[in-house]
């Protein structure tokens, strides 16, 4: 086929995408080696494509990750549909915490994807790393949220949140993106929920494993087993297990002290079986967890009796207790007796105005009384 006659398979996507390209999309007679060399160093490779290490021909001081993917391994309808929507996803993305394109060069047998190149390394640099400290949490946890949020208000559906999926842009390892939009889909105006079933085992929500369809909360539950692994330093369930929700909470109940409360209350949200009772990305960063985490990583601890007696109350009154406690002369009228307010009950406090507020905007859905065993081909068409 002459250069001339050359004809985009994706005529469409870039016809919605409009001006948002930008001047990023070439096609033939331009080609990827007329501005970028391509090494063979490998960075790694995805779901239907490889990535290689390049530098710009004008500046070699500028790496950049070339992903290329050759249309004769796309196979069936649905991975064509799936990266059609990689496709648009990839080109529509801009925002600090998602990494987005650069350029994207089309011929006749392949489709390249350039990329910033991010040198700071995977969120877990190997398969049995140690659970991270809680103020790290924290921070992780909120540039997740600030991605998924950006995502979820364009109606874009990542489909596969883990931490493979999220990496550092340089060596100081404090700016987070989010990466791999190879399963990622928007859901459409009219679409309620979606019912193609995809992800990574193990991170999958119950709602998509069971055939029930999913919206955006599905990340949601993907962040949840995500922060699971990066504060408890294990997977909270089986790759095949389909856990139901007295499952969720004895997990939680038993990891007791080994984990500060606001994270506990935190994971509790998002690891909920009921995806209308599960956190947005919005409504997660507000709670406390991630809004006040970070000012106390050590928590002042507590009687279990002094917190039987603030759960009760509201309020600590009590003369014994904290741990850190009262003065040996006798308190001042209208003092507390702690020398210091109790941080854990301040942040019980937080909790409970933050459960007051979630249930004033939660209707929770009706049960589902039947999975969904089938579905016509022309309504499935518009959910991959």
């Amino acid at each position: 086929m002459a250069p001339s006659d050359f004809e985009s398979q994706f005529e469409q996507p870039l016809h919605r995408l409009g001006d948002v390209v930008a001047g990023r999309y070439h096609s033939l007679p331009e080609r990827l080696e007329d501005r970028y060399e391509v090494s063979e160093t490998s960075l790694g490779s995805g779901a239907n494509g490889d990535i290689a290490l390049a530098c710009s021909k004008s500046d070699r001081t500028k790496t950049f990750a070339v992903k290329t993917i050759y249309f004769k391994s796309v196979e069936g309808f649905d991975q064509w549909k799936m990266l059609v929507k990689q496709f648009e996803v990839a080109l529509m993305v801009a925002h600090s915490n998602v990494v987005g394109l650069v350029d994207v060069y089309e011929t006749d047998e392949s489709l390249h994807f350039v990329m910033p190149h991010l040198e700071g390394g995977q969120l877990l640099e190997y398969s049995d790393a140690p659970r991270i400290a809680h103020g790290h949490a924290v921070n992780i946890a909120r540039q997740m949220l600030l991605a998924l949020t950006y995502m979820h208000d364009m109606g874009i559906v990542h489909r596969d949140v883990k931490p493979s999926n999220f990496v550092f842009e340089d060596c100081r390892r404090d700016q987070l993106k989010l990466i791999d939009f190879d399963l990622s889909t928007q859901l459409k105006a009219g679409n309620a929920k979606l019912f193609y079933g995809c992800g990574t085992p193990g991170y999958m929500s119950p709602e998509l494993l069971t055939g029930q369809g999913y919206t955006e909360k599905t990340d949601m539950w993907s962040l949840g087993v995500t922060l699971f692994r990066l504060m408890v330093g294990e997977m909270p369930f089986q790759s095949d297990e389909v856990p139901d929700q007295d499952k969720v909470d004895k997990l939680l109940a038993s990891l007791g002290a080994g984990i500060q409360h606001d994270a506990l209350h935190f994971l509790a949200k998002l690891l909920n079986t009921d995806p209308t009772l599960r956190l947005s990305a919005q409504e997660a960063l507000h709670h406390p967890f991630v809004v006040h985490g970070q000012q106390h990583p050590e928590m002042v601890q507590c009687t279990s009796q002094s917190m039987r007696r603030y759960r009760q109350s509201g309020a600590c009154h009590s003369r014994a207790g904290c741990r850190e406690r009262r003065l040996r002369q006798r308190p001042r009228r209208g003092t507390l007796s702690c020398t210091k307010p109790c941080v854990e009950m301040e942040q019980m406090r937080l909790l409970q105005e933050f459960d007051a507020e979630h249930k004033r905007t939660v209707t929770p859905a009706v049960p589902v009384q039947h999975k969904v065993a089938r579905a016509r081909w022309a309504d499935l068409e518009d959910c991959v």
